[in-house]
């Protein structure tokens, strides 16, 4: 057993290298139906099947697309007209330099960036919308847009191994992908944004793309690595710095910062924070959750604050009830109220912890 499986923030999600490709696939497909823009299947796919206007009949019209009931209120004929099939191409950005490899827990940024990209590129397929996988280090996959899941599991593929001597070279792939990438596409970049060059890069891309970072930030990045000073070396470029245990990463607030304000979506994936044990209260089963904890504090002799434990279940709560709600606002979504339910649900828990801050 990996020392993930002990970990309350990953205790289902091992490294993707560690797993054979039959079961990574597997895995990711599960993470997939979880998504709320995902989990809906339906026979009806696109918006073809949507009425949007009614015009005069021209000859070579079909005569099933007649309006009857427009046609025989004005004595002329008319022909239904439906929304087109929109395909908008996505392209996924997984950076695979050596930074994303390194790690002070038992899952890195290059394991999360890997599972998410895997599991956001499916849900897009599903969607049939295109999907690219690229990687942002020295590896090279398709850049080509396919609707085949098997060319998604072929991309991936070559990505999910570490590599902890692999230099960044996310500004230039995005770079290839503005002068490729004609028409406004999709741009999901799942990196911690160690490329100098990278913001500069994002803000260009979106001006022309809907672009979404996803930055992972391992604990040591974020001033929560519990030790003592250090004397370290950036994984990429080599450069020494001092640290100790309030040491933050100045460039994270930075990026933020600029990609906001730019029009970029930019979310936050820290790679140590859990919601297993705030789903196991929700399901009745807080016992469960205690236990992972105390394995967790066994095994990595880290015990935080329950304050802070708190404060994190409430996010997490509150970030699933606004992904129930936004679940809803899907055209295909075919049982309201149980997503409805849901939220509600994740709000009540998320007032509880709230009140253990």
């Amino acid at each position: 057993m990996t020392r993930a499986a002990n970990d309350p923030s990953h205790a289902e999600l091992p490294p993707p290298d560690a797993l054979a490709r039959g079961d990574f696939e597997l895995v990711v497909r599960r993470l997939a139906d979880d998504l709320a823009f995902g989990s809906d299947a339906s026979r009806f796919v696109g918006g073809g099947l949507q009425y949007a206007s009614s015009r005069p009949y021209q000859p070579g019209d079909s005569v099933r697309m007649l309006d009857w009931r427009l046609t025989a209120r004005t004595g002329r004929a008319f022909t239904k007209q439906h929304e087109a099939l929109k395909r908008t191409c996505v392209y996924v950005v997984v950076d695979t330099s050596a930074s994303m490899a390194v790690s002070s827990v038992a899952l890195s940024k290059h394991d999360v960036a890997v599972w998410t990209a895997s599991a956001l590129g499916l849900v897009a397929l599903r969607r049939l919308s295109p999907v690219a996988v690229i990687g942002g280090g020295e590896r090279t996959t398709a850049t080509l847009p396919s609707l085949l899941q098997s060319d998604l599991w072929r991309a991936i593929e070559p990505l999910r191994a570490r590599g902890v001597a692999e230099r960044t070279r996310l500004a230039e792939r995005l770079g290839e992908l503005r002068g490729r990438a004609l028409r406004s596409s999709v741009i999901v970049v799942a990196s911690d944004l160690h490329d100098p060059d990278a913001v500069w890069a994002l803000r260009q891309a979106a001006q022309q793309h809907d672009v979404v970072v996803l930055h992972t930030l391992d604990p040591s990045e974020t001033g929560a690595l519990r030790a003592g000073f250090f004397r370290g070396h950036e994984a990429e470029t080599g450069r020494t710095f001092l640290a100790g245990p309030g040491t933050r990463w100045e460039g994270a607030h930075r990026a933020r910062t600029e990609l906001v304000r730019c029009g970029v979506d930019y979310l936050a994936l820290p790679t140590d924070r859990a919601f297993l044990a705030q789903e196991c209260e929700r399901l009745g089963a807080p016992r469960i959750g205690q236990i992972v904890f105390e394995i967790y504090g066994e095994v990595t002799a880290d015990r935080p604050p329950a304050t802070l434990i708190a404060f994190y279940k409430s996010r997490w709560a509150c970030l699933r009830a606004k992904l129930c709600a936004w679940h809803l606002t899907d055209p295909a979504c075919r049982d309201p109220a149980k997503w409805s339910g849901l939220a509600a649900d994740y709000l009540i828990h998320a007032g509880h912890y709230a009140a253990d801050i």
